[in-house]
């Protein structure tokens, strides 16, 4: 019996092929995501509640946006500094190049090589002189990042960069707004094409504390809420037939009852009922915390009290 790992682990981002909803946040982007592979930076904000879907929902939309206008993103945490956030993007943004386009990697780091202390697998350690340089010169340094990947390719050439930035619980956002002004201060100004998209991932109460009218003015702004009943039916009905297990109306009637449309619910509900059922309704010391022991086809999850049991436990 092959093993698999579950598909619904609690609180992980869904991967862009399992994603459902936020239809309506991505039609209101869409005309700013034409803009900027115009020319023109835009600058996107996501919040809502934690746990709601918000790093899942900029996952799902650099897939978008790469698949339907060829733009493509890098992402990272907002770090205690600017430098560590700014090190972490440049790695990532080179990282995903590095088997497609060796060539053009191989010669962003030898005009580099100057500044790389070292290379260990997809991190790259930058001089802290350098980094402070990049800082002062963000908009400019990725533009140059974003022209040399474009002149390695002989065709389909990207036609902007998004540049996410994730908010967490260490997180210095006085610091990083005060520095994140200069560049929209900087794009206001500059006479160039930036084909760039600026998205901030944040929470209500950072949100609340950190964004005031003046900035908020700059940012075409979505809060994510909670799922319909009709996402909420889709994501448990595509996810169970990967493993081709028929389920229910009533089933999936109790699923929308239980999870009220909260991601992280539906990823745990999800997370039990699979290993219940792959492993006998659990036992031996409930499994030794969810271990995978092996990939059940063909279940059929017809009964909702059956399906209510294993979500009590």
């Amino acid at each position: 019996m092959s093993k698999i790992f579950s598909p619904f682990a609690d609180g992980s981002i869904v991967e862009p092929k399992d994603f459902v909803g936020r239809r309506d946040i991505i039609e209101k982007f869409e005309p700013y995501l034409k803009d900027s592979i115009n020319g023109n930076p835009n600058y996107f904000l996501i919040t809502g509640e934690y746990y709601i879907g918000k790093s899942s929902f900029l996952k799902y939309l650099s897939f978008y946006a790469k698949e339907k206008y060829k733009i493509i993103s890098c992402s990272w945490l907002i770090e205690n500094t600017i430098e560590e956030t700014i090190e972490e993007l440049i790695s990532l943004l080179l990282w995903d190049i590095k088997f497609s386009q060796e060539n053009c990697y191989n010669k962003i780091i030898e005009d580099l090589h100057d500044h790389i202390i070292k290379i260990v697998w997809s991190k790259i350690k930058f001089t802290k002189e350098f980094l402070i340089h990049v800082k002062e010169n963000f908009v400019e340094f990725f533009k140059y990042l974003y022209d040399n990947i474009n002149d390695g390719l002989f065709f389909k050439k990207y036609k902007g960069l998004m540049i996410q930035f994730t908010a967490y619980w260490g997180s210095n956002l006085n610091l990083f707004f005060e520095w994140f002004n200069n560049i929209i201060d900087y794009c206001n100004k500059s006479h160039d094409e930036i084909p760039f998209i600026f998205t901030l991932e944040l929470s209500k109460e950072e949100y609340n504390e950190f964004i005031d009218d003046e900035i908020a003015k700059y940012f075409i702004c979505s809060e994510l809420k909670r799922l319909s009943d009709n996402d909420v039916r889709i994501y448990f009905k595509n996810s169970f037939n990967k493993f081709d297990w028929e389920i229910s109306d009533d089933v999936l009637d109790l699923l929308v009852e239980h999870c009220q449309g909260n991601p992280c619910l539906m990823q745990h509900a999800g997370n039990k009922i699979y290993y219940s059922i792959s492993m006998g309704a659990f036992d031996e010391e409930e499994k030794k915390g969810y271990r995978v022991y092996g990939y059940v086809t063909n279940q059929k999850l017809t009964d909702p009290n059956f399906v209510r049991e294993i979500l009590r436990k």
